[in-house]
């Protein structure tokens, strides 16, 4: 999926795209006209739609006249504040604040309309909390998960609260973002997604400065007044007095965007979710400007219970509470298997399999250094005849499969071996590949049995970062138990 899947940071930059529309206007208008024709549609028509697009106009062309444009920026959030659009106005008072800060008269002016800093109530979870959701689509079909973590920790002798994500959705994502304890401002975050990028922000009270991959400097974002990380926002909402009727608005910086953007948030209803995980009354938390919706639980934890936005819904499934280090333990009784899987780590069971007579469970490390990583259950009776000979006959089978796909396949002659897998005769290997210009590295492990399933472990990661994720494999692997 090319959408950052619970981030701001798609709907960030449409936002910041809308507010710089411009309208068509021959340049060759003065741009005091422009202004004077602004406010006359404002005031005497009451032709708010013309009078934005006009203020929007002379912002897009002023890049020369700094006074003309602030004056059109401080009216143009209030015309979005006559038209009820509060997040809007919000944005431009803001972006007067940002764009123009000699303009001194104008920001005093801003302040009334600014949102207050919010009022948070307690901490809900429990030092060491993970939520558990599995992302669908609207047919029921299983796309992936997304867990969210919270841990007490220490920062340069600061207490904070470390609060962390990892998602997988066809594509990989994770975040972590530190913040204080006292008044749960960010003080620094980094977000990673296989597809969009990697970025690492640093909060000061006035400031953000925003270092991403790829990029020769850092970009410095002036913050005026509160703000938060996207990457915390789930956990903020849970602190925020929910009830039917509550609105705000969260100014939420991106680091995808490099912008913040008042987000509207308003509790419309409550209603009864079940999933997997429980049942419970839930407070229905709409997003404006992103198209997000949540559903908190009206208990005093304020889970999050689901998540429904781009086309997908997620529900939570499971709730842990975990120390810092501590494995992760995982097993499924109908399967007749178990895992053990180092600190961090994500184990997921896709239900639906994509394939038939195949079960998959994903295996997915912190900082997604692995590319793919997984356990596939192959049912006996599917394998060929050739393939139920040996653990080796297995893995000759599906490295032709390999060879087939990536031209150029290779396996490191010296990497075969014969181990024992969960008690069964085992053969892995590990191959080098390119795929896009890419160089690969495949790990494998083959396991044949007497039981129903044959086991396939595989890790798939670039090769500069195989070495990086390999022991706890390999680890991964050792630990297997099955009936």
């Amino acid at each position: 999926m090319k959408q950052n899947l619970l981030s701001t940071g798609a709907a960030v930059l449409l936002a910041a795209s809308a507010l710089s529309i411009t309208t068509g206007y021959a340049q060759s208008v003065p741009l005091s006209d422009l202004l004077e024709k602004g406010i006359y549609a404002e005031e005497t028509k009451g032709d708010l739609d013309g009078a934005i697009a006009l203020y929007q106009q002379l912002i897009g062309d002023a890049k020369t006249n700094q006074r003309l444009a602030a004056q059109a920026q401080f009216r143009l959030g209030q015309c979005f504040l006559k038209k009820n659009r509060t997040a809007e106005a919000t944005a431009a008072f803001q972006r007067l604040i940002k764009d123009f800060p000699d303009e001194k008269e104008l920001i005093a002016k801003t302040r009334p309309h600014l949102p207050d800093a919010l009022v948070l109530g307690p901490v809900p979870w429990p030092d060491g909390e993970e939520l558990e959701l599995t992302i669908k689509f609207a047919n029921g079909a299983d796309i992936g998960t997304m867990v969210y973590r919270a841990r007490s920790a220490q920062f340069e002798g600061r207490k904070v609260w470390e609060l962390g994500a990892r998602m997988f959705a066809k594509a990989h994502s994770f975040s972590r973002v530190e913040t204080s304890s006292e008044d749960f401002r960010p003080i620094r975050s980094r977000w990673m997604h296989t597809m969009l990028g990697d970025a690492t922000a640093t909060y000061s009270r006035d400031e953000v400065v925003l270092k991403k991959v790829g990029d020769k400097e850092p970009k410095t974002i002036a913050a005026s007044g509160p703000i938060y990380d996207n990457e915390q926002a789930m956990h903020l909402m849970r602190r925020l007095p929910l009830a039917v009727g509550y609105k705000s608005t969260l100014p939420i910086f991106s680091s995808l965007s490099g912008v913040v953007i008042p987000i509207g948030i308003e509790v419309k209803s409550t209603e009864t979710i079940e999933t997997k995980a429980g049942k419970w009354e839930c407070f229905k938390v709409d997003l404006s400007l992103v198209n997000q919706t949540f559903w908190f639980s009206t208990d005093p934890r304020r889970l999050v219970v689901r998540f429904a936005g781009g086309g997908v819904t997620a529900d939570l499934t499971a709730i842990h509470q975990r120390k810092s280090g501590e494995p992760v333990r995982w097993q499924d009784a109908k399967l007749g298997v178990s895992l053990v899987a180092p600190s961090d780590w994500v184990i997921h069971l896709q239900d639906p399999d994509n394939e038939p007579d195949t079960t998959s469970v994903y295996l997915l490390d912190p900082e997604a250094l692995a590319e793919s990583c997984m356990l596939r259950l192959h049912a006996m009776s599917k394998l060929g005849e050739a393939e139920k000979k040996s653990s080796r006959a297995w893995a000759d089978a599906q490295l032709v499969k390999l060879t087939t796909h990536f031209a150029g396949a290779k396996v490191r002659p010296e990497s075969w071996k014969e181990l024992k897998v969960g008690g069964r005769a085992a053969t892995s290997f590990v191959a080098d590949y390119t795929d896009n210009q890419k160089q690969m590295t495949f790990r494998a492990v083959y396991a044949l049995g007497t039981g129903a399933n044959a086991e396939q472990f595989t890790l798939v990661a670039e090769a500069a970062k195989f070495d990086g994720v390999q022991p706890a494999f390999e680890s991964i692997v050792n630990g297997y138990q099955a009936k």
